[in-house]
């Protein structure tokens, strides 16, 4: 083990943190827990949840005939109802579902950011993770958007397993979890979406990689495409659909609400201003670690920003087939922090 005489801050906290690491780690696997379990007894089914628990608790083939005619995706249904069936219908029980994965998003988010950054931004992504008010949310709710959370930072954990080391098992892994991730809600297409464009980054110090992840990505889309058609067959009318089309004017309500507040809202906005900035006029690294990874950081940060502001591009060409499917989801979901 290297020894705490390094000059460097940065240094000598991952070195000091590297000592007690399997402590932070079960301190902040345990407050998740915790916290997400705490509100649990208080809460009842309400919305569209007495109506994801009645399908989910049908025959697998009622279910499944019910599904070819819904504007959902079917896994979460799926997943949900084998669990009815082993561990019954009481509420805690039913959202506890929802708290797992919370869990293991938080146990992902820890390991991406031990193996391809460091431990100190390990604590500070657990940290905002934990204290996050839409992400509470969301581990409360008996909808597929806690499971979605936990397979977007696997995905991304693979991915980066697959490009950056090589390894065919994190490849196979990728097929499988981006599959599921689209099969558990349409929008989260964008996750596969980015990672091919971000791909193409490593194409020339990685071909071996690259086309692991090329291949995998072409079977997963394989795999989808007989699907597909019935996604198409229930894309619902603009004007028969509850949510409203998101507009510009929205923009800085997601991110507030994605940030909790307009004032944390504005710390992000002024730390990535700063990041770009800083990227754009330390070509020398004098300011940035040496050893920094420009294009793991930027695939981090287009997983923040892409999503969001290419489906409000889709939405503001005013695509007809796409803009539909697309429509204010994510908005909606976001309102569900506030």
């Amino acid at each position: 083990m290297r020894k705490l005489n390094s000059n460097n801050f940065s240094d000598k906290v991952n070195i000091y943190l590297s000592r007690y690491w399997f402590l932070v780690y079960i301190l902040f696997i345990g407050t998740n827990l915790l916290i997400r379990f705490i509100g649990l007894p208080q809460e009842s089914l309400y919305g569209d949840e007495g109506f994801t628990v009645f399908f989910a608790q049908q025959p697998m083939e009622n279910l499944y005939e019910r599904l070819m005619y819904d504007r959902n995706p079917p896994f979460y249904f799926f997943l949900l109802h084998f669990w009815i069936k082993l561990f019954g219908l009481n509420s805690i029980v039913l959202k506890s579902l929802s708290v797992f994965f919370s869990i293991g998003t938080a146990f992902i988010i820890i390991k991406i950011s031990t193996r391809y950054l460091n431990k100190t931004t390990a604590i500070f992504a657990s940290l905002l993770f934990l204290l996050s008010n839409v992400w509470l949310v969301a581990s409360h709710e008996l909808r597929a958007f806690s499971l979605v959370g936990f397979l977007t930072v696997l995905s991304f954990y693979l991915y980066l397993n697959v490009l950056k080391r090589n390894k065919v098992s994190s490849a196979i892994g990728l097929t499988i979890v981006n599959l599921l991730l689209v099969f558990s809600h349409y929008i989260s297409f964008y996750i596969p979406l980015l990672q091919l464009i971000c791909s193409f980054l490593f194409l020339k110090e990685n071909k071996k990689g690259f086309w692991y992840y090329f291949y995998s990505q072409l079977v997963a889309l394989i795999l989808f495409i007989p699907w597909l058609k019935i996604v198409i067959d229930n894309i619902p009318d603009k004007s028969s659909f509850w949510l409203e089309t998101a507009g510009l004017q929205r923009l800085q309500t997601v991110f507030t609400n994605l940030s909790g507040t307009e004032f944390i809202w504005m710390i992000h906005l002024f730390i990535l201003g700063s990041f770009i900035l800083l990227l754009l006029i330390d070509r020398n690294k004098r300011f940035i670690k040496k050893d920094f990874e420009i294009k793991t950081a930027l695939i981090l940060f287009l997983w923040y920003l892409f999503p969001i502001i290419t489906n409000l591009s889709i939405l503001y060409l005013e695509s007809e087939l796409v803009g539909r499917i697309l429509t204010s989801r994510i908005f909606w979901f976001c309102h569900q922090g506030t």
